[in-house]
């Protein structure tokens, strides 16, 4: 299903649905007319909060997200802020962000406690 008819769907404007992503309403009004493609990070987040019905791959077709993307969906997935995340594997939000962006390589430590925590490979 496209994000259009899922807004359709469920009768919902622009604004709610960015309210209910917390984003911008241009930004959600971009994203519908074609002049921006979502983040990976924000198409996954749109395939969490449609339950589904819009498809991350759908929104951003690529071949397959980093490990970091993987690690921020199944954050997302179970209703984390990555402040949250961090907190609870005993790590910096700084040190985390970097791994989801995949702008740094984790320690083993971080390496195993991100498998143990959330079952995902860096």
């Amino acid at each position: 299903m496209t994000l259009n008819d899922y807004l359709k769907q469920r009768n919902l404007t622009h604004e709610e649905f960015a309210e209910l992503l917390g984003c911008d309403r241009t930004t959600v009004t971009k994203w519908l007319d074609g002049s921006r493609i979502p983040s990976a990070r924000w198409a996954q987040l749109i395939e969490v909060r449609t339950e589904g019905k819009v498809k991350a791959k759908d929104l951003r077709p690529i071949d397959s997200y980093g490990g970091g993307q993987r690690l921020y969906g199944v954050i997302v997935t179970r209703g984390l802020t990555i402040q949250q995340a961090a907190h609870l594997m005993n790590m910096s939000r700084n040190a985390l962000a970097a791994y989801i962006k995949d702008q740094s390589k984790p320690s083993r430590i971080h390496v195993a406690k991100i498998k143990h925590y959330f079952g995902v490979s860096l």
